[in-house]
């Protein structure tokens, strides 16, 4: 177990202890979900909102970019042979989400300039 792992479960522990196992467990997730959110979706999520990016657009680039954060709890839940499958494939994920967003055109929207005379 890594030290972010321990670190993690020796916060909410007690919270899951008090409000059961499969509540506790569900509580963990949620909380990791919104620490993840916070510390790396929220910086692709900004990116993409710059880029223009809407709808359908935005949320397939987005889970391309957060998927290296979803992947990150299931390391308690798979054997270590599929986990290592997992993580392997969604860093192919990120990456091709990286390269989609240097290749593909952004959707600026273009604003009329405003002449003054």
């Amino acid at each position: 177990m890594d030290f972010l792992t321990a670190f993690w479960d020796s916060m909410t522990n007690q919270l899951a202890q008090m409000l059961g196992s499969v509540t506790g467990a569900i509580v963990q997730v949620l909380l990791y979900l919104l620490l993840a959110y916070l510390c790396w979706g929220f910086l692709w999520d900004r990116i993409l909102t710059k880029a223009g990016y809407k709808g359908k657009d935005f949320i397939w680039r987005f889970g391309l970019l957060f998927s290296p954060a979803l992947i990150a709890p299931l390391d308690k839940v798979l054997s270590k042979d599929l986990y290592q499958w997992f993580a392997g494939f969604t860093v192919l994920l990120f990456y091709l989400g990286v390269v989609i967003l240097a290749i593909v055109p952004w959707n600026r929207i273009k604003t009329e300039e405003v002449k003054l005379f």
